[in-house]
C-alpha cells in the first residue's frame, strides 16, 4: 500500500504567493463564469463560498466548476457547517483542492484542531486546509504570536483577518503571526487591495472578494487582473 503524505504549500503552487479570489456562489453557472473570469486574468485559484444557498447546491457548483476547469486549483468554504461536521460528511468532492474554515478552534480547543487535522491529513491528504486563526467575527484573541505556533501544527495555511468584511488587517499583527508560522504559511482573508497588499510582504497567500469585485457575486475582470500582477511581481 502506498503511504499518501499530505501536500503543502509549496507542493501545490510552487510559488511565493498565491492570489485566490473568493466567489460568493449564487448558482452553479454563475460560479463556472465566475471563476473563468479569475483564473483567465491571472489568479492562481479560487475559493467557492456561499451565503445565501446551501451546502449542497454549494457542493454542485463545485462539482460544475471541476468538470469544466480540470486542471485549476478549487477550494470551498461552507458556511453553516463547522469544520468537523464538514469533512465528516459525505457532501465534499473528493478532490476538493482546499477547504477553508473561518473558525479552526484555535485559540480555544486545542483537542478539535488536532483531530480535525488528523482527518484532513487522513480522508483529503492532497487537499490544504486553511484555517481562521484571529479571524473576523470569532472573538478577540489577544496572543496572536502564540496562537499562530499553536495553528500551525494543525492547518496548512493559517488565515487571518481584519475585524470586519473588507477591513484589512494590522501590519504588525501580520508581521507577529507571520514569525510565528513557523515551517506553513500565513494567508490573508479580508481588506486586501490593489492599494494595500504590498504593506503585506510577510502574507504568501491572498483571499480575496471585496475589491476585485463589481457587486456581491461578479468579479471585476480588470481589477482581478491588476492585482495579480501586482502579487506576482512582490519581492
Amino acid at each position: 500500500m502506498v503511504e499518501l503524505i499530505k501536500r503543502s504549500f509549496d507542493d501545490v503552487f510552487k510559488k511565493r504567493r498565491a492570489f485566490l479570489p473568493v466567489i460568493h456562489v449564487v448558482n452553479s453557472e454563475q460560479a463556472i463564469e465566475q471563476a473563468g473570469i479569475a483564473l483567465d486574468n491571472g489568479a492562481d485559484g479560487v475559493f467557492l463560498i456561499n451565503h445565501a444557498i446551501g451546502a449542497f447546491i454549494l457542493m454542485e457548483a463545485c462539482r460544475a466548476a471541476r468538470e469544466r476547469f480540470p486542471s485549476a486549483w478549487i477550494g470551498v468554504n461552507c458556511l453553516g457547517l463547522d469544520i468537523l461536521s464538514l469533512i465528516t460528511s459525505t457532501i465534499l468532492p473528493d478532490d476538493i483542492d482546499g477547504i477553508w474554515s473561518d473558525c479552526s478552534n484555535i485559540p480555544g480547543d486545542e483537542q478539535v484542531a488536532m483531530q480535525t487535522w488528523d482527518i484532513i491529513v487522513d480522508k483529503f491528504p492532497r487537499t490544504l486546509y486553511f484555517g481562521g486563526v484571529a479571524f473576523k467575527y470569532q472573538g478577540k484573541v489577544d496572543d496572536v504570536a502564540n496562537a499562530a505556533r499553536v495553528a500551525s501544527n494543525y492547518m496548512d495555511v493559517v488565515t487571518t483577518s481584519g475585524d470586519g468584511t473588507g477591513i484589512p488587517p494590522l501590519p504588525d499583527k501580520i508581521r507577529i503571526m507571520a514569525d510565528n508560522v513557523r515551517d506553513k504559511v500565513l494567508g490573508i482573508a479580508s481588506g486586501i487591495s490593489e492599494g494595500n497588499v504590498q504593506e503585506y510582504p510577510e502574507a504568501r497567500c491572498f483571499l480575496v472578494a471585496t475589491s476585485i469585485s463589481k457587486d456581491f457575486s461578479h468579479l471585476d475582470p480588470d481589477q482581478v487582473a491588476r492585482l495579480a500582477k501586482i502579487v506576482e511581481q512582490m519581492d
